[in-house]
């Protein structure tokens, strides 16, 4: 079955800045953070990629982020909701694991 980037099992606005959050949580205890959104008042930087209108992608494991799979070792930023669908595609099939790093490299 495919993911639509559309239809996430949760949206809301993103908790500490202007834009949006979507997340999933797929079977095999994983799921994803996907967020847009801009620097504060217009200082700082946003996610990586909302410059231009793109989304950034954190792996989770079950609730927390998860430095610590085959797909990556960090966030994933500058995504097309496409790229997204893909990436979601291949959390969805990672095998189960009941436990995942939590700390950057």
């Amino acid at each position: 079955m495919k993911i639509d980037f559309n239809q996430p099992d949760i949206e809301q606005p993103h908790p500490s800045a202007n834009g949006t959050q979507k997340l999933w949580a797929f079977k095999n205890g994983y799921g994803a953070s996907v967020i847009k959104f801009s620097g504060m008042f217009g200082l700082g930087s946003g996610s990586y990629g909302s410059e231009k209108g793109l989304w950034e992608l954190a792996i989770k494991h079950p609730e927390q982020l998860c430095y610590a799979t085959p797909i990556t070792d960090d966030v994933m930023g500058h995504l097309s909701p496409e790229k997204v669908e893909e990436i979601l595609e291949k959390i969805s099939q990672l095998p189960e694991n009941k436990s995942c790093s939590h700390k950057r490299k």
